[in-house]
């Protein structure tokens, strides 16, 4: 169910994106009519998927994923995970999808602030942030599917923080 949930939405995204992007939102009724945040839920358990494989491609041991794989068994929202959507900064119209590297921020205690990671679609990107701190941190307008209503708007790139710093 994440991979259809997701492949509606990106379907959607990718044929509606000069209206998205003109508007800097979009409704999430024109593309899921029923069980919205369920949709929502299995779109974020997608993104936590590929994040759990970009984390463990990436060979750091600093991350535990289990509460990563929890989720995707028991099917339901992360509470750490957050999910917002963007511009890519790729200005062409061709068809091709690409990953960012693990970007992490801790604090001087060495404690993880959060992870960030993106995917990239043609012309937009999807953010997908991991934080147990998401009130110290700038989470760039990303949420997590109960935080979102109808209409979701678009973020913009902007991970260029140094929380460790704080």
């Amino acid at each position: 169910p994440f991979d259809l949930s997701w492949d509606r939405l990106s379907k959607y995204l990718l044929n509606n994106w000069g209206s998205i992007s003109s508007e800097n939102s979009f409704n999430l009724n024109s593309v899921f009519q029923d069980n919205l945040r369920n949709e929502m839920i299995n779109v974020q358990l997608f993104f936590i998927k590929l994040f759990g494989c970009a984390i463990l491609e990436s060979e750091n041991t600093f991350f535990d994923t289990k509460s990563l794989s929890d989720a995707l068994s028991n099917g339901e929202e992360h509470q750490n995970v957050y999910i917002s959507f963007r511009a890519s900064e790729i200005k062409s119209n061709k068809k091709y999808a690409a990953n960012s590297d693990i970007e992490m921020f801790t604090g001087k205690d060495k404690e993880i602030k959060y992870l960030h990671w993106y995917y990239i679609v043609g012309q937009f990107a999807v953010d997908v942030i991991y934080s147990e701190v998401p009130d110290e941190i700038d989470l760039n307008g990303a949420l997590k599917p109960s935080q979102m209503g109808d209409v979701v708007s678009l973020s913009k790139l902007n991970y260029d923080q140094d929380y460790t710093n704080n």
